[in-house]
Order: C-alpha cells, then structure tokens, then sequence
C-alpha cells in the first residue's frame, strides 16, 4: 500500500508500510529487518517505484518531527494566516497565571484586541449560567472578571470559547475538530473532577493539561491530513488501534510528537509532563503535584476516549465505564456523583455553542457525549 507524506522538505515522497514478517525487503539488512522497520520511501514516480529506500522507525520518526517543525515555525511567521485558532491558544498557554499586574496585563493585552472575544467573555461571566456571581452585579471589564473569578477561570473561558470561535472556519478538518472538541470536554471534565476531589491545588492548570495531552495528535491531523485519513482507513480497515498504526506510520507516537513540539513552543514544564501517557498505574494518587496532573489528564483522556468509542447499548456503556473507574480506581466516584460531572460538563458546553451559535450536531463526539449523559 503506497501513499504520500510530507517530509517538511519542498517535495513529496511516498512511503510504505513494511510487513514485520521475518522476510526482508530486497537491499534491507538482516539487521535493519528487526522490528524497527516500519516504512519505505520512494523517491520519484510512485508508478515505476524507482530509488527504493528503507526507513528505520528513527528516520520516520525525524522526517515526521522536521515536518512539524516546519509548520510550526511557518504559522508563528504567517500569524493569524494559519492555524489561527493554534496560535492564539499558544498565546493564552504561555501566559503566566500567578496573580500580580504583570500577569493580568499581559493576558488582557493578549485577548483585549479581539472585542468579540472580550465580548463573549464578559457575556459568559453575566450569563444565568454563572448565577452565584450575581452578587457581584454586571462585571463589564476583563480586570473585573479577574479580580472576582480569579485570572485561571477567564483564561479558561477564553481559551473555551477560542476554540468554538475557529470551529466555523471551513479550512478546518472533521478530523480536527473532533479532536479539539474531545480535548475541551476533557479538560472541562479534568476541572469538574479535580474541584469534586477535592484536588483544589490542581484547579489552576487542570484544565489546560488535559486540553492539551492531545496535541500532538492535533497537529498531526492538522498538518498531515493525508497521513492521517491512511491512518483512519487502516485503523478501519485492520480493526487496529489508532496509536499504534499512527506509530508505525510516522515512527513516533502523537504524545511523543506532543511532548517534543510542545517543548519547542515553549509550554511550562507541567503540561509537557502531563503529555505523557501512563502504562502503569499506582494504587493511590500520587503526592506530587506534576504525578498527580499527569493522571488527571491521562483519566479524563482515556473517559474521552471511551465515549468516542461508545457504540454499545446502556447496559455495555455503563460495563465499560465500571471498568475504566475500577482501572483508575485513585479516583472514586459513586454512580451519582458521575451523572453529576457529566450534567455539568454537557451544560457548560451547550453554553459555549450557544454563545457562538455553533451547530455541534455534526461532530460525532459531541453526539457520542450527550447520548453517553443520558444513559447515566
């Protein structure tokens, strides 16, 4: 099976997945036909498959990161022009959000020149939504609705409502919205989960973490789109995990490629960590706080994932869910308090569709997500 890639580099190759059978492609070492063989690339016209050449999982891996890079760099030159709903999330993760003028100036200095930004937030502060603010009477500045929720809070409504603000845009991919629109329902669910917890230490970067555990594979979808429709075609046709196909496609996982270009973008260090996926988990939470946002983002992923993948019937949703939580069993729920978390989350994000009078109808997830609430 032959398709492109993009190398990062002005032209286009193609590669190929090579079978991991003990047979070895002709001009591959017996020692290059380990395990770590995962692709082939061709040079030139795919129809004559002259100029063969065999790539290690490291040199899939290095074509996949400068391509990355690449881009990357091309979007902080081009500003607004691409990915703009990327760049300005960039812009509001590298705030600092320790409480002083600075960082309150530098944040409404970083979202003020948007009025209809500014504008929503302030709407979503006043809604009924936020009635226990009422008190406060009408919050009609950013530095207001800082001093009365806290500078976290407005940075996360705004970073919420940045992403349904670009969800409109026609150059944006099924495939990418999906993915941002699992990533704000896990990161409002990582806020629900770590305040019901009583993991009040959390509440400032519990959001943000969990926003972002997936963003390697959103750059992936956003920046290799035809890599990751063969990924998807694969996936569907080999009835095989996602991950594990995009590793052996690209040479590196999406929270590796997370993790490297997230240093790149320079992110604080605790939302690097928190990229990185768990195999093993420890029977309590642990005590340090890097551990214990790592976890919260890796189990408010994983329920995203389950209802992704929920296709089942109440009685085998409800099974998966049981078993997940019995996984994860640092965290402790009663069925009760679950119903809970999810009303919440599917209500605050129906106030972020209304705001923007965005019809989520269309993104599977979001379906997935309000028939998963309702068979709580």
């Amino acid at each position: 099976m032959l398709y492109k890639v993009k190398s990062g580099a002005p032209s286009r190759g193609l590669i190929k997945i090579v079978d991991n059978n003990p047979g070895r492609a002709k001009g591959v070492s017996k020692k290059e036909s380990s395990g770590l063989i995962r692709v082939v690339e061709i040079d030139g016209d795919a129809d004559n498959g002259d100029n063969i050449k065999t790539l290690s999982r490291e040199a899939g891996r290095k074509k996949t990161l400068e391509h990355l890079h690449h881009c990357l760099l091309r979007m902080y030159s081009n500003g607004q022009k691409d990915f703009p709903v990327l760049l300005h999330t960039l812009n509001l993760v590298k705030i600092h959000t320790s409480i002083n003028d600075k960082s309150i100036d530098r944040f409404t200095d970083t979202i003020s020149f948007d009025f209809d930004l500014t504008r929503k937030i302030l709407e979503v502060v006043n809604s009924p939504f936020n009635s226990k603010l009422s008190r406060f009477g009408e919050i009609n500045t950013l530095h207001r609705a800082i001093s009365v929720l806290g500078i976290i809070q407005v940075r996360n409504i705004a970073l919420s409502l940045t992403i349904f603000e670009h969800l409109h845009n026609p150059c944006i991919g099924d495939d990418v919205k999906e993915v941002f629109f699992m990533s704000l329902t896990s990161g409002i669910l990582s806020s629900e989960i770590a305040e019901r917890q009583g993991l009040s230490e959390l509440l400032d970067q519990a959001f943000i973490c969990s926003l972002l555990f997936d963003f390697g594979k959103l750059l992936i979808k956003y920046y290799m789109p035809e890599e990751s429709r063969k990924i998807n075609e694969l996936v569907s046709n080999e009835k095989t995990d996602e991950r594990e196909m995009a590793e052996k496609m690209l040479g590196i996982t999406y929270e590796e490629a997370g993790e490297i270009m997230a240093k790149y973008c320079k992110f604080p260090e605790e939302i690097v960590y928190s990229m990185g996926r768990i195999v093993s988990y420890e029977r309590d939470i642990p005590e340090n706080r890097p551990d214990r946002l790592r976890y919260l983002s890796n189990f408010t992923n994983k329920l995203c994932q389950l209802i992704s993948h929920s296709d089942k019937n109440s009685v085998g949703i409800k099974a998966d869910l049981c078993h997940l939580l019995g996984e994860q069993a640092q965290f402790k729920f009663s069925g009760k308090e679950v119903n809970e978390i999810f009303v919440s989350v599917i209500k605050k994000i129906s106030k972020y569709t209304e705001e923007f009078n965005f019809d989520a109808s269309g993104i599977p997830f979001f379906n997935k997500l309000a028939s998963f609430g309702q068979t709580l």
